[in-house]
C-alpha cells in the first residue's frame, strides 16, 4: 500500500501518526509514573541498602523498609477477584433466555456451558495462569486488557493479558474499534 501512495501524502500520514503517538505518550505519563511509584510502594522491588552513611547516626549503610499494607491490599483483590472469576469449575454461565420450557433448548445450553468450561479449564491452558496475573496488575494500577483473538500458531482461539504500558491508546477512546 505504501508503494501506492504518493511520497507526499505518506509524509502527511507519518507525521500526523507520530504526532499522535506523542500525545497519547504524554495523556499516559502521569499514569506510568504512579504505575512505577506504586511498584516501589509495594515493596517487592530489590533495593541495595543506602550506602550514604552521613543519614546514620552510627555511620553505617541503612536498610530501607516498606509497609506491607498495599501489597497485601492487591493480593486480597486479587484472590477475590480470581475466586469470582476463575471459579474451579469454570467461568462461563449459561442462562436460556429463549425458551426455559423446552428441554432441548435447555440440554444445548447445558452442553455449551460444559464445552466452553472445558476448553478454559483443560484446552486452554494459559487462560488461568494469565488471568491470576493480570488480576494482580488490575489491583495495583488497572490499565490491564484482554486480547482474545485466533491463534495461527496453536490453531484455537487464546485469550491473553496485555500490559497497559504496552497498548497506546489515546485516553479519550471510548473503545478501540474507534481508537
Amino acid at each position: 500500500l505504501a508503494l501506492k501512495i504518493d511520497p507526499m501524502e505518506l509524509g502527511r500520514i507519518s507525521n500526523e501518526l507520530l504526532e499522535a503517538i506523542g500525545t497519547d505518550k504524554q495523556d499516559r505519563s502521569q499514569w506510568e509514573q504512579m504505575r512505577a511509584k506504586c511498584l516501589e510502594l509495594v515493596g517487592i522491588k530489590l533495593e541495595d541498602h543506602k550506602g550514604d552513611v552521613s543519614r546514620s547516626a552510627m555511620g553505617m549503610s541503612t536498610s530501607v523498609a516498606r509497609d506491607p499494607t498495599l501489597l497485601t491490599a492487591v493480593n486480597f483483590f486479587r484472590a477475590n477477584a480470581y475466586g469470582e472469576l476463575c471459579p474451579s469449575a469454570g467461568p462461563v454461565k449459561v442462562v436460556n433466555f429463549e425458551d426455559a420450557q423446552s428441554e432441548a433448548t435447555n440440554d444445548l445450553a447445558e452442553a455449551l456451558q460444559t464445552d466452553l468450561n472445558y476448553y478454559l479449564t483443560n484446552t486452554a491452558s494459559e487462560y488461568y495462569p494469565d488471568m491470576y496475573y493480570m488480576l494482580w496488575w488490575t489491583g495495583l494500577t488497572s490499565g490491564t486488557f484482554k486480547k482474545v483473538y485466533y491463534c495461527p500458531l496453536r490453531q484455537r482461539p487464546v485469550s491473553e493479558f496485555v500490559d497497559g504500558a504496552k497498548l497506546m491508546v489515546p485516553t479519550n477512546a471510548t473503545d478501540l474499534k474507534n481508537a
